[in-house]
């Protein structure tokens, strides 16, 4: 049989730069102005409005050519204060015909965050979205404070927006709109020229003591793989795509940027329907056929199998570990969906792997021969996940040994901003180290002396480089040269003495039936001793009909109920659930702790909030009556013991050296 895994020394087309995704929408709205890009559907005070290529065209060349009359340089950041709407969209297509970077405060998140993502990254120009201050409110003063004496701002625009006429406004800025004198400009495309190393993204992931990095983008990624994936999936100019990803989170630029460039819909969804009862509701209406979605975000779209979402064909999941029993849910909701599980970080700037599941039209059994948990898959168009031996990084896996994976592509990102990251990117993203770069590099110089023409982006390009970005992922190929993803190489714990991973704990946690959502964490209990606490949300329908089985009276589980009540509700379940994990995991890696949740919290940019999830207090624990298994003694802790203290002062009928495990 032909080896599976990737050549780490072929040829991944290092210079076949597509051009700027802006350049390609001003292309499709020339051709053809009149179809329509943008709709915000209508919600409980708002109309609906449909926008067209034109309106979006033109208005961001407004807002492009007034960011260029400011001063503002290629690369320079311009902080985009956002709202989810068709006003977001132009405010990035105006920030790159500008040449700019764009990059996004969520007005969700607190001034303190908001704050640490100005000082990252340091813009020379803002943008407020003006429904962002009406809705969520304006910049708080201490945000105003910092920008006042910290930043030298070359322009603010104070209050961008659409207007349903397709006119675009900026705010009163000394006695007029910001925007006016470019109004004359709004059919032309600025003359700025860009290449596939100029930055036009700046993205943020968590950083060393809460303090985010910022990720800088590079132009080359953004169009790279769009033809292939129009081809691979049958996108096409006839889709309507949904706009729900966090909207400061990277993936809203492929909610963005991929109908644009397809000459597609986009379709916006107020807040009011991003919900659980309501989300599928507004799909089958709007009929979304294609949407990006984290797993947690499927879930909301999952809170009502009603009505069907036949229009759905393409489902493309990132950012989490997906699971079959999710996919299952999906299929049933929306019968003729082919569901991607895309694998990609930050810094890869693009999910850059798939692995694809059929419709349950085409095939109603083939999730019956998966594992629960579903495949990175492999790399698409020009890039390879390679699965590196972690003592030897020589040599590339064999199938089913697991090792870290490093992500080869020409679309990675830039790397951190600011030179105090330099090392952190040096160690991150690596230079590849199977092949001699300069093969490329004269390969570049020959093709590029053959053509012959002119290419002004090549002042804007550093010439090929045969990067490897270290995820920090471990993983296996499997035989068919598909990547599973089995865990974080720095996603073990130390408890006890004990190695514990804390994605095998949620793997199997998972697999109980009566379980919908989960994530296991560590934290720090009263004595500031390390415990596993789990928190996981019951399938209701399912834990009602296991309830009936065993004899057991119906529950009201409303939203609000207390952690004491929600305990004692669940309490047979979390036996049940404790003792699965015991069949399948060591003794030591059972949970201490087990917390019902009616929904796990999420961040504004759909992917759990763990910081949000709630640890009880000793009084709550004393307030939920219920009867617990006990743990052997040899392996408690001192906490556990403190536990047992009140668990047994509570119930009264537990030995004092005895502890629910």
């Amino acid at each position: 049989m032909p080896d599976p895994r990737p050549n780490p020394t072929s040829d991944l087309h290092w210079s076949d730069y597509r051009g700027a995704i802006h350049q390609i929408f001003a292309a499709n709205a020339n051709k053809h102005p009149e179809r329509t890009c943008v709709v915000e559907t209508a919600s409980s005070n708002s109309p609906k409005r449909v926008f067209t290529y034109k309106h979006i065209n033109e208005s961001s060349n407004v807002l492009a050519h007034h960011l260029v009359a400011s001063g503002v340089q290629r690369g320079e950041v311009v902080m985009v204060y956002a709202h989810r709407g068709v006003d977001l969209v132009v405010a990035v297509m105006g920030v790159l015909k500008a040449g700019a970077t764009f990059s996004v405060i969520d007005p969700l998140y607190p001034a303190d965050r908001q704050i640490i993502y100005l000082d990252v990254a340091k813009p020379r120009a803002l943008v407020v979205i003006e429904k962002a201050s009406q809705e969520a409110g304006e910049l708080s003063a201490t945000v105003r404070e910092y920008i006042q004496e910290n930043l030298r701002l070359r322009t603010e625009v104070p209050g961008l927006q659409l207007r349903d006429d397709g006119s675009v406004i900026g705010g009163n800025v000394d006695g007029r709109d910001c925007l006016e004198p470019q109004q004359q400009s709004r059919a032309q495309l600025p003359d700025v020229v860009v290449g596939p190393d100029s930055t036009p993204t700046l993205s943020f992931t968590s950083g060393s003591e809460g303090r985010p990095k910022g990720v800088k983008g590079r132009h080359f990624s953004l169009a790279y793989y769009f033809p292939w994936m129009q081809e691979r999936f049958g996108l096409s100019e006839k889709d309507h795509f949904s706009m729900l990803s966090g909207i400061a989170h990277d993936p809203i630029q492929r909610d963005i940027f991929t109908p644009l460039f397809l000459g597609a819909r986009l379709i916006v969804p107020p807040a009011e329907d991003i919900t659980f009862d309501r989300l599928a509701k507004w799909a089958s209406d709007n009929e979304i056929s294609v949407t990006h979605l984290t797993p947690a975000m499927g879930q909301i779209l999952l809170g009502s199998l009603e009505p069907k979402v036949n229009s759905l064909h393409s489902a493309f999941f990132v950012g989490d570990i997906l699971l079959k029993r999710d996919c299952r849910r999906l299929q049933d909701l929306a019968p003729n969906v082919r569901i991607k599980n895309m694998y990609g970080t930050t810094e890869t700037q693009r999910a850059v792997s798939f692995y694809e599941i059929p419709s349950k039209s085409e095939d109603p059994s083939y999730l019956d021969k998966m594992g629960d948990v579903i495949p990175a898959g492999k790399g698409m168009l020009d890039v390879q996940l390679l699965v590196v031996d972690r003592s030897n990084r020589d040599r590339i896996c064999e199938v089913g040994e697991i090792g870290e994976i490093y992500v080869r592509a020409g679309g990675l990102a830039e790397g951190y901003l600011g030179p105090e990251l330099k090392e952190l990117t040096n160690s991150k993203f690596v230079q590849n180290w199977f092949v001699d770069n300069e093969k490329w590099v004269k390969e570049d110089q020959e093709k590029a002396a053959k053509a012959g023409k002119d290419e002004p982006w090549r002042e804007f390009y550093k010439g090929p480089r045969d990067r490897l970005y270290r995820s920090g992922d471990l993983g296996r190929y499997t035989a068919d040269g598909n990547v599973e993803c089995t865990g974080r190489a720095d996603d073990q714990v130390k408890i006890r003495g004990f190695r514990i991973e804390l994605g095998e704990i949620d793997t199997h946690l998972s697999q109980h039936p009566l379980i919908r959502e989960n994530v296991t964490l560590v934290k720090r209990d009263h004595e500031e001793e390390q415990i596993l606490v789990s928190y996981y949300v019951p399938d209701l329908n399912k834990w009602s009909a296991w309830k009936q089985g065993r004899g057991e009276a119906e529950s009201n589980v409303a939203d609000d109920l207390s952690i004491p009540e929600r305990l004692k509700m669940f309490n047979t379940l979390t036996n049940d659930v404790r003792e699965h994990l015991k069949k399948k995991l060591a003794s030591y890696a059972v949970p201490t702790l087990f917390i019902p949740m009616v929904r796990l919290p999420l961040t504004p940019n759909g992917k759990v909030d763990k910081r949000a999830l709630p640890f009880p207090e000793k009084s709550e624990l004393l307030a939920a009556s219920s009867s617990q298994p006990v743990q052997d003694a040899a392996t408690r802790s001192e906490t556990e013991k403190a536990l047992a203290e009140i668990w047994a002062l509570y119930l009264r009928s537990y030995a004092a050296d005895s502890i629910p495990s």
